[in-house]
Order: structure tokens, then sequence, then C-alpha cells
């Protein structure tokens, strides 16, 4: 309902917030796939984890890792000069089961510089693979092109969620940030119609 709204505000040209035609096609074929069974096939395909939900800056904070209780060799794993202080993640009231690499697909698409999330975002991915690995010693239920293709379905999906209702709750300076950064990731990952997702709450 939201969607269609923004589409008729577009039409009208009320809409304060350029959409561009790629994601206007993208977000009305997400749309159009959603149904009951396509989200149970797709949830019954994927595996799960304690997710955050609400995966960004805001709900970071930063502390000195004695007030945080850690400081202890692995919390500087693959750095070469150990840091002082410790992440911190708040504002727990969306945490459920869902998917850990939509978490962090959420936030590279709300909150890194597009061109820098395209240079960084295979690392950043197979740094979070290889810590999910290290602590599941008996297994992870994906391989590493797995979790970056869900890491790409699901952050997408998650964004196609979200930006009918930003469009109409933020400013209009902030609607067009998150728009464009969605945009942005659909031209990296070359999405279409075709091979959008359906959007993910």
């Amino acid at each position: 309902a939201m969607w269609a709204g923004r589409k008729e505000n577009i039409a009208a040209g009320t809409c304060k917030v350029r959409l561009s035609a790629a994601l206007i096609r993208c977000m009305d074929a997400s749309i159009a796939k959603a149904n009951w069974d396509a989200f149970q096939a797709e949830l019954a395909a994927r595996p799960h984890c304690l997710t955050h939900g609400d995966f960004h800056p805001a709900n970071f904070m930063v502390r000195p890792k004695a007030a945080a209780g850690g400081g202890g060799d692995d919390d500087d794993a693959g750095s070469d000069t150990p840091s002082p202080h410790a992440i911190v993640l708040i504002d727990w009231e969306c945490v459920g089961v869902g998917s850990g690499p939509q978490d962090l697909g959420q936030f590279m698409i709300s909150h890194v510089d597009s061109e820098a999330r395209a240079r960084m975002e295979r690392g950043a991915v197979a740094q979070y693979y290889a810590e999910l690995k290290e602590l599941n010693p008996d297994g992870v239920a994906m391989t590493l092109d797995e979790c970056f293709a869900e890491y790409v379905q699901g952050g997408l999906g998650r964004w196609l969620w979200f930006v009918p209702m930003l469009v109409n709750m933020c400013p209009p300076k902030m609607g067009q940030f998150f728009v464009d950064q969605v945009a942005a990731f659909i031209a990296t990952h070359e999405v279409t119609e075709e091979n959008v997702p359906i959007p993910r709450a």
C-alpha cells in the first residue's frame, strides 16, 4: 500500500525524492513477486541465526574495553594494532531469528559510501564468513559464495521493504540519500526485475 501511494506521488510529480527508473522497475517486480508461498520457500531455503534486526551505526556504542569486559587477544583478531575500544550493539528491539548476511547487507547499503562499499564488500563478507566458521566448528550450512549471494539478496530485500516507508517518513534529503544508496547497490550487483528478491521485513 505504501508503494502504491509513492507511485501515485511519482506519477503526479509530487514525490520529493527522485527514484531511478531501474529502482522503480525493481520495486514493482519485487512487490509483484511477494506472496506467502514465495516467502515460505525463501525462508526454508536459507540458514538462520540470531540477528540484531536493526543493524546501523546509531545502534553501536564505542567504549573502553575494560568497561565492556573485553581486552582479550580475540578482540583484535586480524588487526596489527590492538584497539583500546570495543563496539557494543544496543537497541535490541528487532532481535530475532533471521539472516546474518542480511544484517550485514542492510548496514552496508545504508551507511557505507557506495563506492567504498563496492570496493570492500567482498572482503567484509569473507571476514564475516571466516568468523562464522570459527564460532561454529561443527560446520556452517552455506559456502562463502552462498553467503555473499545471501548478503546481496537479503540486504537488498530488506531495503526494498524500507524504501516506500522511508520515502514517506524521512525528510527529502535523507530519503534521497537512502534511495540513491539502494540504486547504487542494484547497479553494482546488476539486479534486474528478473533476479530482484522479494521484500524482507
